[in-house]
């Protein structure tokens, strides 16, 4: 054989061996195995709350009327009378009345002692009596509230709690701006606020951020019920109004 066909014979060889150890990786990277997936914890429970409840408007002040005094009435001049003669009364003398003779005073008998009812004694029953006497029925104690119960003295508490540090940026005042923003935040066991999120916008940022504000300004708020709790948390979903006539 001459040495160029050794050569090919050479070539083809190593050629054999390269694709062969290429197919062994390739074969060995897909019969490796994969990472396992991780486990998501289950999605937190959203409870969605009312409005905010808007304080009262106060009561614009009563207007009174101013009134006129009345135009003076020029009474007409009266007609002068003419004098009458004082007439004289005779008054007659009086006649003294002949004295009564006066009738003798009546003695007044004494009235008979009345006679004072006679208090009935008090006897204490015996053992016996109190034996047979009924006893009273233990009084049961008053029913928990209902969980539905619950949940709505929660959510009144909690709205009312968050209405007290609301407040109007001047800015947004000034500039006339009106919305509501709908906030996302959720709180532990024992109220404390962990995180907070605008879910929809007013837009205006000035309202945004001021709504954001009031929600970190109220915490810690008032302790969730366990009912509502999902893995130790709520969340927690509420719009908060801007209006103009709101006097906050």
């Amino acid at each position: 054989m001459n040495p160029t066909g050794k050569q090919v014979y050479r070539y083809a060889g190593g050629l054999a061996v390269v694709l062969g150890v290429h197919a062994a990786v390739i074969i060995i990277a897909l019969n490796w195995p994969g990472p396992k997936p991780i486990e998501m914890p289950p999605a937190a429970m959203v409870v969605e709350l009312p409005p905010l409840p808007e304080p009262p408007a106060p009561p614009p002040p009563p207007q009174v009327a101013q009134q006129q005094p009345p135009a003076p009435v020029e009474e007409p001049p009266l007609p002068k009378l003419a004098e009458a003669p004082t007439p004289k009364i005779a008054v007659p003398k009086p006649v003294k009345p002949k004295a009564k003779p006066q009738p003798k005073p009546m003695e007044k008998k004494p009235d008979p002692p009345k006679e004072v009812p006679e208090q009935a004694a008090k006897t204490e029953p015996t053992e016996s009596e109190k034996a047979a006497a009924p006893k009273p029925a233990p009084q049961q104690p008053a029913a928990p509230p209902s969980n539905s119960e619950a949940k709505r003295t929660w959510q009144s508490d909690l709205l009312q709690h968050l209405a007290k540090y609301k407040e109007y940026p001047r800015m947004a005042r000034m500039r006339r701006n009106e919305g509501t923003v709908v906030l996302e935040f959720t709180l532990d066991s024992d109220g404390k606020l962990l995180e907070v999120a605008v879910a929809m916008s007013s837009g205006s940022s000035l309202l945004d951020e001021a709504a954001v504000k009031q929600v970190r300004k109220a915490a810690p708020m008032p302790k969730p019920p366990a009912e509502l709790l999902s893995g130790g948390t709520v969340k927690l979903k509420a719009p908060f109004n801007f209006n103009l006539t709101d006097p906050r």
